[in-house]
């Protein structure tokens, strides 16, 4: 059943340590800027994919760099791109795992919105993660919040412990709310995904949407998998329940921008648990117009 979250995932990603570990055409990239980089990452072109991610096969090279990332893709042994993202730049980063199988998106753009996903196997999640720690460093929020809450038994302990798993040790949860899958009955005994879980939380560093890999097909790995977005603080523009014509249905929608270029995206939520997220949205807005009065959120 989930042979294509694990088939062909077998070359795990690695810190690279001298130019002889990449492929030809990427080493004298590295070595013209490796003076000043602090850590480089080399994630290996995947064969197989999962079809929802379903991208051109490709190797990775990211440098991360005191202020920016440079990323540099080989694919069949043509450098076809280089990236350059400061850090100023990035809107947020999504980071995916299902079974084997991992990614990590990043959005960002000057003037227009881009993303780059790099697909990796698990085995090298903590490499990635590192680098993701490196920018929650440059964009965490500094400003001080409200007072912490406790996480309640109603939360499923898969969101609990993911959500735990994805703060500093130091840092607090003020606000939450969570929506189970939806899930729409067909024929008698049947049943159809309409939405994945999702559990939206702000801390006092950065605000997180965590959820499930969708039903795609045949595929169910929704329990295998975790999908965790970091939205700092300072991106956020607006984030809402838009409650909609169908009755048993609403959406909470999320805007981001670094006032250059913007972001956006959308879950569907039940429109019992719409007043639940309504008052996480007023939580959002309240503590972060009360540390930076300047903020845009609305």
């Amino acid at each position: 059943m989930h042979e294509t979250a694990t088939a062909k995932t077998d070359q795990f990603a690695f810190q690279v340590k001298r130019a002889e570990q990449l492929p030809v055409l990427l080493r004298q990239f590295y070595e013209a800027q490796i003076h000043t980089g602090s850590c480089s990452i080399f994630a290996p072109p995947l064969t197989s994919l999962p079809p929802r991610h379903s991208q051109p096969r490709a190797g990775y090279l990211i440098m991360l760099f005191d202020h920016r990332l440079l990323i540099a893709i080989d694919r069949s042994n043509y450098l076809i791109r280089t990236m350059n993202i400061p850090f100023d730049d990035v809107i947020c980063v999504e980071m995916g795992q299902v079974l084997l199988f991992s990614w990590m998106k990043i959005v960002f753009g000057r003037h227009t919105c881009e993303e780059i996903k790099i697909p990796f196997n698990t085995v090298g999640f903590n490499l990635f993660k590192q680098v993701l720690d490196t920018i929650r460093r440059k964009l965490d929020a500094s400003e001080a919040l409200g007072a912490s809450v406790q996480l309640t038994a109603e939360l499923p302990l898969k969101f609990g412990n993911a959500l735990r798993e994805w703060l500093f040790a130091d840092e607090k949860v003020i606000s939450y709310a969570f929506q189970p899958e939806l899930r729409r009955r067909r024929l008698l005994l049947l049943s159809k995904q309409v939405a994945a879980p999702l559990l939206v939380a702000l801390t006092d560093r950065q605000l997180l949407w965590l959820t499930e890999e969708p039903a795609v097909a045949f595929e169910r790995l929704g329990e295998y998998s975790e999908i965790y977005t970091y939205c700092p603080l300072s991106r956020l523009r607006s984030i809402a329940v838009e409650r909609r014509g169908e009755a048993q249905i609403a959406a909470v929608r999320l805007s981001l921008t670094n006032e250059s270029a913007s972001f956006s995206r959308e879950a569907f939520i039940s429109s019992d648990m719409a007043s639940v997220f309504e008052s996480f949205c007023r939580a959002v807005e309240f503590e972060v117009r009360s540390a930076e009065p300047s903020a845009s959120v609305h």
